[in-house]
């Protein structure tokens, strides 16, 4: 008798061993699908900008952004790049040698030759917040794809604000790899030598009168399209209607 209540108590504990580990097992498996597919569910950017731009009336700063047909074109996105491209800040590296060869010669006896003053590209929202609050601007490029849009949605009014000309471009890494960064956000341009200043002029023109004294873009809103919950919401609710007129039609 003892024998058989013994064996019955280990076939139990065994039993719900077994259960709690299938348990677990079954708990840890549907936290991984409810993780997978709640991340799977995230829309991604392109939507989040197509439904901000349509559905909802957003303000003008931020229609820029969601609004591909205001990047500018292939022609003058290539004139610009070069442009940017001659002025690419000093890598790590030749920093370091440039700091060698001073010290050098700062140690042999001969007085450090100070160089001419660099012309290099300006980054970061913050700096080049500062340069256009300034007045030390001349051109200022923004990329088209900064997430979260409201860190950057100040930046038009403030550039015409300024009278300072502004443009987007499409791909913050493409701006990144100008800097030595995987993306930036926006880049400025403070001077420039003397061969390339008919360049920096004719792009500065073409983005005054693209962007900066474009009235249409401070008067065209988003369309207000409401989004398919609120579309559907709103025919049954015209139903509801319909069927109350017609009660109150054959009374």
């Amino acid at each position: 008798m003892l024998a058989t209540l013994e064996s019955e108590e280990t076939s139990n504990q065994r039993e719900i061993s077994l259960a709690s580990s299938d348990g677990l097992n079954i708990f840890a498996s549907s936290v991984k699908r409810e993780f997978f597919f709640r991340d799977s569910r995230c829309p991604p950017l392109s939507t989040n900008s197509q439904r901000l731009s349509t559905e909802t009336k957003v303000t003008l700063n931020f229609l820029l952004f969601v609004s591909t047909i205001l990047i500018i074109n292939i022609c003058l996105a290539s004139q610009l790049l070069k442009l940017l491209a001659k002025y690419k800040p000093e890598t790590k590296v030749e920093k370091k040698t440039r700091l060698q060869k001073e010290a050098e010669a700062k140690k042999a006896g001969g007085e450090a030759k100070k160089g001419a003053k660099p012309y290099v590209l300006k980054f970061g929202l913050n700096h080049v917040t500062t340069l256009i609050e300034e007045g030390k601007a001349k051109l200022v490029v923004i990329a088209h794809d900064v997430d979260p849009i409201e860190l950057m949605s100040f930046l038009p009014a403030l550039c015409r604000k300024k009278g300072i000309p502004y443009a987007f471009v499409k791909g913050k890494a493409r701006l990144g790899q100008l800097v030595h960064q995987k993306t930036a956000t926006c880049v400025a341009v403070t001077d420039v030598r003397k061969e390339d200043y008919q360049d920096l002029e004719n792009l500065a023109k073409n983005f005054r009168a693209q962007f900066n004294d474009n009235e249409s873009l401070r008067r065209n809103w988003s369309t207000g399209v409401m989004g398919i919950k609120n579309q559907h919401m709103m025919a049954h609710r015209e139903r509801l209607r319909e069927i109350e007129l017609q009660k109150k039609a054959n009374m």
